[in-house]
């Protein structure tokens, strides 16, 4: 098929797109000029959208009359192309008469926003891909204008910066700047979310569960130590806020974590412990209660309240019930 009755060189700019570059005789009146230049950009988007298979935009700059200015009518392409309509199957923008229009009417997903930034709070990946998906069909639903979609999604990504701001992670670490201009240079829906995804909420949930794995092991050590100064120094004043001190954790982290690793919380632990020697102590010493009650860590008149809770019987009734069990078994 013949392109053009004038002449013209194409270049192949790699980038999934052509440049036609074509040379018209000044005595052509101006208006026949461009008649004829828009039934060529016409058929060519029709040729190429039935050859390839997928939406076909044709940008005509405006004309020039010298070589150098080429480059700024290339640019001008360039920026006009982004007000193409994302559902055309094929489309001619003329920069003649092109106006470019105002965002107005733009619905921003903001439930499939907040969606997507609880899946990350909540570090539930599949989850997130979900809700960004969503996000992208229900951004493209309402915004049919390219340069419209890209600044959804730009908004988006700052929004999402704010967010991972807030959850203790800094994604300014993560070359933000060039995310956002791979973002403001993609021209497909397809590409924007692979950023998105790719760069920015994949790395964030492989960081958090690093830094979850070492919380982990950092905590399993911290509970151990906990666990081993209780059964040798029981009768210490101990308190979860000073191994919490001790191990630069927080009390509530570490209350949690202690009651995971041994079915019940601090507290009780330690009690337990208290109780369990002071029962040893009683059955097998004839120390007085008052001085076993301070060799377990407790004042004499709490800790008859607090075994009696434990055991249901006081310090010497434990003591005289294990003595009669000791002399029947003698006999």
């Amino acid at each position: 098929m013949r392109i053009s009755p004038f002449p013209y060189e194409i270049i192949n700019l790699h980038d999934l797109s052509i440049c036609v570059l074509l040379s018209c005789p000044q005595y052509d009146p101006l208006g026949e000029r461009g008649d004829e230049l828009y039934r060529i950009a016409e058929e060519m988007a029709g040729v190429l959208h039935r050859f390839l298979q997928t939406p076909t935009t044709i940008c005509m700059s405006k004309m020039v009359l010298d070589v150098a200015a080429i480059p700024e009518a290339w640019e001008e392409v360039n920026r006009i192309v982004r007000y193409r309509d994302l559902d055309a199957p094929k489309q001619v923008l003329n920069a003649e008469d092109f106006e470019a229009q105002p965002g107005t009417g733009v619905q921003y997903p903001f439930a499939a926003e907040q969606e997507l930034l609880q899946a990350i709070r909540d570090v539930q990946e599949e989850q997130a891909v979900q809700a960004l998906e969503r996000f992208s069909r229900e951004l493209k639903e309402h915004t049919t204008k390219e340069y419209l979609f890209q600044q959804g999604m730009l908004q988006l990504y700052g929004n999402l910066q704010f967010g991972l701001l807030k959850n203790g992670y800094n994604p300014f670490e993560e070359e933000s700047f060039s995310i956002r201009e791979e973002l403001a240079s993609s021209t497909e829906i397809g590409e924007m979310m692979d950023v998105l995804r790719e760069r920015v909420i994949v790395p964030y949930m492989q960081r958090i569960r690093q830094d979850f794995e070492k919380q982990d092991i950092r905590l399993k050590q911290a509970i151990s130590k906990v666990v081993d100064e209780i059964q040798r120094n029981y009768a210490a004043d101990l308190s979860l806020d000073q191994f919490a001190d001790e191990h630069n954790l927080t009390p509530l982290t570490l209350s949690k974590a202690f009651k995971k690793a041994t079915g019940i919380n601090f507290i009780n632990y330690l009690t337990d412990v208290r109780i369990h020697r002071s029962k040893e102590l009683l059955a097998e010493t004839d120390y007085k209660i008052n001085d076993i009650a301070e060799a377990v860590g407790y004042q004499p008149t709490y800790f008859n309240r607090i075994f009696k809770k434990q055991e249901g019987i006081t310090p010497s009734q434990y003591r005289e019930l294990t003595m009669e069990k000791a002399s029947e078994t003698e006999d």
